[in-house]
């Protein structure tokens, strides 16, 4: 894995069928880069920081645009074109579990 741009290795994979879909659940493990980008997505000021709360609103906006990239950035790299569900939460440290669920054909 290389620091420099956005990466992260795909640790364990697997996949299951339930009620017309199927699950795929992927663990990864983000590089620095791709870990900082979370860090920077998740980060929130307190609304008291902003004097108009159209000004804290645009701020919520631009932070939950960050945090669709970033998430996008990981679908891509895994090929998940699919509108049905995704789901990716941070287990510990670097490590993230991706949940996918996509429509059986």
């Amino acid at each position: 894995m290389t620091d420099k741009k956005f990466d992260f290795e795909i640790i364990a994979e697997g996949s299951f069928k339930s009620e017309g879909y199927t699950v795929r659940t992927i663990s990864i493990r983000l590089n620095s880069t791709a870990l900082n980008e979370y860090i920077l997505s998740s980060a929130w000021n307190e609304r008291e920081v902003y004097e108009t709360d159209e000004e804290y609103e645009e701020y919520k906006r631009r932070k939950k645009a960050e945090r669709e990239q970033w998430e996008r950035k990981i679908l891509d790299r895994l090929k998940f074109t699919s509108d049905t569900g995704y789901s990716i939460t941070k287990s510990v440290s670097e490590i993230f579990a991706v949940v996918l669920f996509e429509k059986q054909a």
